[in-house]
C-alpha cells in the first residue's frame, strides 16, 4: 500500500482478481456509459419524473445554437443545429434539488450528489436541463417571487405555533401559483413568437413578414482594443445603432447614427421601420412585429399609432397590409434573433480599431448576414405629431402584450394580454380627424451635439485618433463655440463656490 500509494481496497481487488482469474491484468472498465447501477429502477424513475416536474414548473425554454465545424475538400464549413434547453432559476444547485428529491420521496433517497447528477446528465432528455449562471440576467417578477418564496421559508422553518406556520405554507402556495402564472405567461408569447417565425419561414412568400427591432447598447468611438488608460475618463462620442432581422431571410439590418443626429425615441424607431419596409419593398399580406417593452422606443402611443396608419394609407411604396400585429415578450425574458446580431457586432468591434461612424459602417458590412445603414445623412420625421391628428392615445397599453389592425377594420385596435385571453377592441380615430385640414408629416431638426462635448472631443480626445479621423470624429469648434464653453464653466464654476460659502455658513451657525 506503501509503495503504489493507495488503500486497502486496491490490493484486495487485485488479490481477488489473482487468485480467481489466475492473471496479473485488471479486467476491463465495461461500464462505457456510465449509467447509474446502484439504484432501484423505481428510485430512477422517480428522480427523473421529479427533473421533469421542475423544468415544466420552473424552467425557461430557450433555443441554442450548436455550431460545429468541419473540413471537407479543403474548406472549412460551418453548421448549425438548433437545441431547446430549459433553464431553472440561478438559486438552484445540484445539492439543493437532491435535497429536494429527497424530501419529496423519503422512501427512495439517493444519497449521493455524483449519483444524482449522472442519472441527470445521462438522459437525453434531462441533460437539456440546465441550471442558469447567476450572471444571466433574470425577470424583476421572478426575482420577486423568489425573494418572497425563500422568506417564507424561513419563516415557515422558524415558526413554533402551528397555526403560524400552516398561515405561511399558504402563503407559499400563493407566491408559487402566482410564479407558475407569470411562467406560463411569458412561455405562452415565446411559442407564439417560435410559431411565427415557423409560419414565416414554411409559408408563402407573399403571406406573412415577421421582423423584430430593438435598440443595442451605445457605442462609443473612437474605439482602440488597447484603449489609452486617459480615454477611459473620457466622454466620448456615442453611436445609436437600431437593428431589424427579417425572419425569413436570417439578414439583419443595422441602423447606425451619432447622438448630434438625433436621439432615441419613437420618432426615431417610426421613421426607421417606415424606411425599413420601403427599402426592401415588403409587400406581403400579413406583417408580424416583434420588440421589447421599453416604452420610450418601442411600446408607446406613436408606434402603435403607427401599425393603425400602415393598415389604413400603407407604406410610401403604396402597399397597404391586410392585417399588421405587434407584439411584445413579456419583460426580461425578451431575448430575440436581433440580440443575435449585436453579440456578433459586440465581439468583432472589442477586436478592432474603429475611428468613425464609416470604419463602424464597414465593420458590420464585413460580418456575414449583417447590413448597415448610415443614417446620419438621413432624415427623421415628426410622426408623433403628425398621427395625433388621426388617432387618438391609446389608454393602458403597458398591461397588453399583443395587437392587432386589420384592414376591414380601419381605426380600430385590437390588445389583449396574451393568446389564452380574448380580443379587446378600442376605436382610436380622432373625433377632430378631418383629411383635408390634416398637416403634413414634417422633418424632425437636427438635435446637435453638446458644444461642451464638441470641445472635450477637441481637447482631450483628437490627440489619440489618426489623422485621416481626426476632422471627422473630432472637429475643431468655433470661436464662437469655444467662449460660449468658457462663460458655461465659470458660471458653474461660480455657482459652486457661492454653493460651497453658503453650506460654510450654515455649518458655522450651527456650530455657535
Amino acid at each position: 500500500m506503501t509503495f503504489w500509494g493507495c488503500g486497502p481496497k486496491p490490493i484486495l481487488r487485485c488479490s481477488r482478481w489473482i487468485q480467481t482469474q489466475n492473471s496479473m491484468v485488471e479486467p476491463i472498465h465495461r461500464n462505457t456509459n456510465n449509467t447509474v447501477n446502484c439504484l432501484s429502477l423505481q428510485t430512477k424513475e422517480l428522480a427523473k419524473d421529479f427533473l421533469k416536474r421542475m423544468g415544466e414548473q420552473c424552467g425557461e425554454d430557450r433555443a441554442i445554437r450548436k455550431f460545429t465545424r468541419s473540413l471537407q475538400n479543403g474548406r472549412t464549413s460551418v453548421h448549425y443545429e438548433k437545441i431547446d434547453y430549459v433553464y431553472l432559476p440561478s438559486h438552484y444547485s445540484q445539492q439543493k434539488l437532491l435535497m429536494m428529491y429527497n424530501h419529496t420521496n423519503p422512501c427512495n433517497t439517493i444519497k449521493a450528489r455524483s449519483t444524482f447528477v449522472s442519472l441527470w446528465h445521462n438522459d437525453e432528455n434531462l441533460k437539456k436541463i440546465i441550471i442558469r449562471t447567476p450572471s444571466k440576467n433574470e425577470c424583476d417578477d421572478c426575482t420577486s417571487f423568489r425573494i418572497s418564496m425563500v422568506d417564507a421559508s424561513v419563516r415557515v422553518n422558524s415558526e413554533l405555533n402551528m397555526q403560524q406556520a400552516s398561515d405561511s405554507e399558504e402563503s407559499i402556495q400563493q407566491i408559487h401559483d402566482r410564479l407558475s402564472t407569470h411562467i406560463h405567461h411569458y412561455r405562452d408569447l415565446r411559442a407564439n413568437y417560435e410559431n411565427d417565425i415557423k409560419r414565416c419561414k414554411e409559408g408563402p412568400p407573399d403571406d406573412l413578414t415577421v421582423i423584430c427591432f430593438d435598440y443595442a447598447q451605445n457605442v462609443p468611438l473612437p474605439h482602440d482594443p488597447r484603449q489609452p488608460s486617459a480615454v477611459y475618463f473620457l466622454s466620448l462620442l456615442n453611436v445609436y445603432q437600431f437593428g431589424i432581422v427579417h425572419e425569413r431571410w436570417g439578414i439583419q439590418t443595422h441602423f447606425i447614427y451619432t447622438e448630434g443626429k438625433s436621439g432615441k425615441g419613437s420618432n426615431e424607431v417610426s421613421t426607421m421601420v417606415i424606411d425599413y419596409l420601403d427599402r426592401n419593398l415588403i409587400g406581403t399580406k400579413h406583417l408580424h412585429l416583434w420588440a421589447d417593452n421599453c416604452g420610450g422606443q418601442n411600446k408607446n402611443c406613436t408606434v402603435i399609432q403607427l401599425m393603425a396608419y400602415l393598415v389604413i394609407f400603407g407604406t410610401t411604396t403604396g402597399h397597404i397590409f391586410e392585417s399588421i400585429e405587434y407584439k411584445f415578450q413579456i419583460k426580461g425574458h425578451t431575448r430575440n434573433s436581433v440580440d443575435r446580431g449585436f453579440g456578433q457586432i459586440t465581439n468583432a468591434y472589442s477586436r478592432n480599431e474603429v475611428w468613425s461612424p464609416s470604419e463602424y459602417k464597414k465593420l458590420i458590412d464585413n460580418i456575414n448576414s449583417n447590413i448597415c445603414v448610415n443614417f446620419e445623412n438621413e432624415t427623421f420625421f415628426d410622426w408623433s405629431s403628425f398621427l395625433t391628428q388621426l388617432f387618438v392615445k391609446p389608454v393602458g397599453i403597458q398591461k397588453y402584450q399583443m395587437f392587432r389592425f386589420e384592414r376591414s377594420k380601419p381605426f380600430i385596435m385590437m390588445c389583449r394580454a396574451n393568446s389564452t385571453h380574448q380580443w379587446i377592441e378600442i376605436n382610436l380615430k380622432n373625433p377632430k380627424f378631418n383629411m383635408d385640414t390634416i398637416k403634413f408629416l414634417e422633418p424632425l431638426p437636427t438635435k446637435g451635439l453638446n458644444i461642451e462635448k464638441q470641445n472635450d472631443l477637441y481637447d482631450k480626445v483628437r490627440k489619440y485618433v489618426p489623422a485621416a479621423f481626426k476632422d471627422e470624429i473630432c472637429p475643431k469648434p468655433n470661436t464662437r463655440m469655444i467662449l460660449e464653453v468658457k462663460d458655461i464653466k465659470n458660471k458653474r464654476r461660480k455657482r459652486a463656490a457661492e454653493e460651497k460659502k453658503s453650506k460654510h455658513k450654515s455649518t458655522s451657525i450651527l456650530i455657535r
